[in-house]
């Protein structure tokens, strides 16, 4: 099936911008129309993190091509990604077959995973700021935790589609320096790294800390486009937004929305 491994990624990541060459002429606003369910998925993501939660992710755990013998592929970079420019083209010519599950089921699982991942995204962002932080805090951090259990190419190729480049499990400087800047520990200072012809010595466990920032700010990107269709759906988020923009603390009640973005993101990742 043409893809197969990019539709099976995109099923449980949805963000990932790979998704262009495999759903190059969606239409988001017709689409929606034909996957309401997508839009109410959308929604429980963002009640999910509104109320302080995280939403449950379910890890891949598997790469077809990694160990495939029907060799649909000449890439060398599939598997490790390291020189990948993600043209995607190694995946065109798959061939691999999952038996009972058609290809007709495969694409709609990650059709819909898809939408549901942009509905959520146009519903926060027709929201207050803080509850898109508080959005992008919780949904980054998820995504991190079903990420610990995946497969190193399947990390590597997310890692590579958020635009941090790696060198084994050593991480470009410029994409270091980025999130660590977010890092309130002295240990992820540059100063207390070794650094060796533009790459710091990180293991994957900090490849996973540096992949949670760099999908917090892709999260928490503003989309410029809307659909009617969200409408009943912000009207409820925003009723719950009300109750929850208040924070009992030791000054008493603070609104959320007079706080300095500093504070407000301290606060929305408690």
């Amino acid at each position: 099936m043409k893809y197969l491994p990019i539709f099976k990624l995109l099923s449980a990541y949805p963000f990932l911008r790979v998704s262009v060459h495999v759903f190059k002429d969606l239409n988001i606003s017709e689409e929606l129309g034909r996957y309401r369910d997508a839009i109410e998925i959308g929604k429980n993501l963002v009640m999910t993190a509104l109320k302080g939660l995280h939403s449950k992710k379910e890890p891949l755990k598997s790469f077809f091509c990694v160990g495939c013998e029907l060799s649909c592929y000449s890439c060398k970079s599939v598997g490790n990604f390291e020189d990948c420019n993600l043209c995607m083209k190694c995946f065109e010519n798959c061939r691999f077959s999952c038996g009972i599950v058609t290809d007709e089921d495969i694409k709609r699982s990650a059709k819909l995973s898809v939408l549901s991942y942009v509905s959520a995204k146009m519903l926060a962002s027709n929201l207050e700021d803080w509850v898109r932080m508080r959005f992008a805090v919780r949904e980054a951090n998820s995504y991190a935790r079903a990420l610990e259990e995946e497969r190193d190419e399947v990390l590597k190729l997310i890692a590579l589609d958020l635009g941090i480049r790696l060198k084994g499990w050593d991480t470009h400087v410029s994409s270091y320096v980025r999130a660590s800047s977010r890092i309130r520990s002295d240990e992820w200072r540059l100063l207390n790294r070794k650094l060796s012809r533009g790459f710091v010595k990180t293991t994957r466990g900090e490849v996973l800390r540096i992949l949670e920032e760099f999908l917090r700010e892709r999260i928490f990107e503003k989309v410029g486009f809307y659909n009617e269709l969200l409408e009943p759906y912000l009207r409820e988020l925003r009723s719950v937004a009300v109750r929850e923009r208040k924070v009992d603390l030791e000054l008493g009640e603070v609104d959320l929305n007079c706080l300095p973005p500093c504070m407000l993101e301290i606060l929305t990742e408690l």
